[in-house]
């Protein structure tokens, strides 16, 4: 932002009513300089924390921001140990519930077959060999 001209630059030559607005005037700008300025370092601080959260390392992005982490910190140290237990009870609750409530719903086993001509190497002819035996993986649909 370019440079507010000094205020005797401003109120040479000029009467004293004009010199008394100028003086407010500029007293204004002057005002109105400095809070956009602080402003615009919120803006530029919280922008390079999301950029960071976005663009950053993997282990970067998992970090809650620093305003939420620090909040969450001093909650955590001032936490009496009863909290800290009631705390750690709820969220072995939550997680127990969550379990049942998946134990509770439909399986679907899909297992893919291929046709026994399609059972061999394109390139080479050679047999194929199971993979990924014994592997499970569980996938959830929602339908409204």
């Amino acid at each position: 932002m370019p440079e507010l001209p000094d205020i005797d630059e401003l109120t040479k030559g000029l009467d004293p009513a004009a010199t008394a607005v100028v003086k407010v005037v500029y007293a204004a700008f002057r005002q109105l300089e400095e809070h956009l300025g602080a402003h615009l370092e919120k803006l530029e601080a919280e922008n390079a924390e999301l950029k960071r959260l976005l663009f950053g390392q993997k282990r970067e992005r998992s970090v809650m921001p620093s305003a939420k982490r620090e909040a969450a910190r001093r909650a955590k140290a001032t936490e009496t140990p009863e909290q800290q237990a009631a705390r750690k009870q709820a969220t072995q609750q939550k997680r127990k519930a969550r379990k049942a409530a998946r134990a509770e719903l439909p399986v679907v086993e899909q297992r893919l077959e291929l046709p026994t001509g399609e059972l061999c190497c394109a390139h080479c002819g050679g047999a194929f060999r199971p993979l990924g035996e014994g592997l499970i993986t569980e996938q959830i649909d929602y339908v409204p």
